[in-house]
C-alpha cells in the first residue's frame, strides 16, 4: 500500500485526537466485560467510576480545544499534556462521587464525602497514570497511522 492510497491518509489531527477522548470510555467498559474478575479490571473499573464523572466533564472541553488550537504541535502538546489538565476536572469529579455515594449508602453525606475526597490523591495518581497511558497509546497510533494535519 502507497502512502497516497493509505486508509488514514485523509483523517486529520484533529478527528484524530477527538477520537482518541473515546478510548478512556470504552477501553474500561470492554476491559470490565472481557477481563472478568480479575484485579486488573477491578482497577480499571474503579478507575472508570472514580474518573469517569470528572471525565465526562473534561472530554466535551478536550473536544473543543482540539478543535480551537491552530497548528500540528499545539495539538499535539495539548495531547501530551490533557492528563495534568484533567487534574482539576478529576478533583470536581471526586466530590460530585462522594456526593452520590452519600445518597446511595447508609453513611451520612459528610463521611462519604470525606471518604471519597479523603483518597484524591490515590485517585489522581492512578489516573494520571492511565491517563498517560493512553495518551502514549495514541501517540504510537499517531505515528503508526502517519496521521498529521
Amino acid at each position: 500500500m502507497t502512502g497516497s492510497d493509505h486508509p488514514c491518509r485523509g483523517l486529520g489531527l484533529t478527528t484524530f485526537y477527538r477520537r482518541a477522548l473515546l478510548a478512556p470510555l470504552v477501553i474500561p467498559l470492554l476491559a470490565a466485560v472481557l477481563v472478568n474478575q480479575s484485579i486488573f479490571a477491578t482497577a480499571i473499573s474503579m478507575s472508570l467510576m472514580f474518573g469517569g464523572v470528572g471525565y465526562l466533564m473534561f472530554a466535551p472541553c478536550a473536544y473543543w480545544t482540539f478543535g480551537s488550537l491552530e497548528g500540528p504541535a499545539a495539538k499535539i502538546r495539548f495531547a501530551r499534556v490533557s492528563p495534568l489538565v484533567f487534574v482539576p476536572f478529576q478533583v470536581v469529579g471526586l466530590e460530585v462521587t462522594g456526593y452520590l455515594l452519600s445518597v446511595e449508602s447508609v453513611a451520612p453525606e459528610p463521611v462519604a464525602r470525606h471518604s471519597a475526597l479523603e483518597s484524591t490523591p490515590f485517585w489522581v495518581l492512578l489516573d494520571l497514570a492511565f491517563g498517560y497511558a493512553y495518551v502514549g497509546l495514541a501517540e504510537g497510533l499517531r505515528i503508526v497511522m502517519k496521521v498529521s494535519d
